[in-house]
């Protein structure tokens, strides 16, 4: 607990030090309490994330029973195996719904370089009492514009 005693001193982040209390909280947070307390004193918690009272209810749960809970809790482990335990994550996992969706996106990729049509230029448009373009020397109108 020392470590995380002096990560209360050096941690600026909020979001970081809240997770700090999360963790000690979850580790029985009575040797870190009076920087627990200080930091929410000084309004440097979320306390959307933990509350003062999550780290009072651990307090009073004492540090055997907290430490039985996390026992419990599979996120508090620690890895023996880290091949086996990443085998179980979905980034790492090989199925073929991940290899068709990968045919498909670099089947796909290839628009970001296909070349750009050449751009159709319009021709004006003959008003009804142009010459014909047809060289008659007629209105456009009396002769092809029919």
């Amino acid at each position: 607990m020392a470590y995380y005693r002096e990560l209360f001193r050096t941690i600026d982040n909020m979001t970081l030090l809240t997770l700090l209390i999360v963790l000690c909280t979850d580790i029985y947070p009575g040797e870190v309490y009076a920087e627990i307390k200080e930091a929410y004193e000084n309004d440097r918690v979320d306390y959307l994330m933990i509350g003062m009272e999550s780290v009072d209810r651990a307090m009073v749960a004492g540090k055997s029973s907290v430490l039985a809970n996390a026992k419990r809790n599979s996120h508090l482990q620690k890895i023996d195996d880290t091949i086996g335990e990443l085998k179980n994550w979905s980034y790492f996992k090989n199925n073929s719904r991940d290899k068709q969706f990968e045919k498909l996106m670099n089947k796909n990729l290839g628009f970001m370089s296909q070349p750009k049509g050449t751009p159709t230029v319009n021709e004006p448009k003959i008003g009804r009492n142009d010459p014909c373009p047809c060289g008659s020397s007629k209105k456009y109108k009396k002769c092809c514009g029919k």
